[in-house]
């Protein structure tokens, strides 16, 4: 199995990643395999505040990776924490997305949302 290194984003990963499409203001980390970037989690910042929590791989590079995949999010949530950031979260709907955001102490709010309240 080849190794997943988790590395801060640069403007030519993200670009790697997504093409040309417009990317929003984010602090990101994305998973880097064999020098191709492969995963990216990250913040993007919103008014009052908060921050919003995304990650946008397919499902397979979360379960081959996992460990990383956590390592990622604790970065992100102890980057809102020292910030004193409340961290908003969307998840699929399915039970495995639901468990890993409250695993991290985010809550659910109405709809589909979470949120993980700063300190």
């Amino acid at each position: 199995m080849m190794a997943v290194t988790l590395v801060p984003a640069t403007a030519e990963l993200l670009r790697a990643y997504y093409g040309e499409r417009e990317i929003p203001s984010t602090y990101a980390i994305v998973g880097v395999e064999d020098g191709v970037p492969i995963a990216i989690a990250g913040l993007v910042r919103l008014p009052g505040g908060r921050a919003f929590l995304y990650s946008d791989s397919n499902r397979a590079v979360h379960k081959k990776y996992a460990v990383a995949t956590v390592k990622a999010t604790r970065r992100l949530l102890d980057l809102a924490e020292k910030r004193g950031w409340d961290v908003v979260a969307q998840s699929e709907d399915n039970e495995a997305a639901q468990r890993f955001l409250e695993h991290f102490g985010f809550e659910k709010m109405e709809g589909e949302g979470y949120i993980k309240w700063a300190r």
